[in-house]
């Protein structure tokens, strides 16, 4: 119970400036341990987010709209969807190797509000 996975960003990532991945390098259990990032294939066009690519990675945020925080944006498009051409979002993660063994639970939570 007194273990957790300490959000790591590598290359001081965000979602202004994703980066390439990087793997955590702390040397002690529950600090700076893990790498949680996303990646959208939607590498423009996104408020406040930009240069995404297929190799640049953002840490998930721990924002939380039921506690008031904003929504952390990961697509939009001002167009019709066409059908065809699909949006994917990924996500990896990476703990290092002083994290202890445990069991660990997270909940990653979408709202999709499609605007007509």
């Amino acid at each position: 119970a007194g273990n957790n996975i300490d959000p790591y960003a590598g290359n001081a990532a965000n979602a202004t400036t994703p980066q390439a991945w990087t793997s955590p390098t702390a040397a002690t259990k529950n600090t700076n341990t893990g790498w949680l990032g996303y990646n959208t294939s939607q590498y423009s066009g996104l408020t406040g987010i930009a240069n995404f690519s297929a190799t640049k990675w953002a840490p998930l945020s721990s924002n939380n709209p039921a506690n008031g925080d904003s929504p952390h944006l990961m697509m939009e498009d001002g167009d019709q969807n066409d059908g065809v051409t699909p949006t994917v979002v990924s996500y990896a993660l990476e703990v290092d190797v002083y994290q202890p063994s445990d069991s660990y639970v997270g909940v990653l939570q979408y709202n999709v509000v499609p605007k007509y």
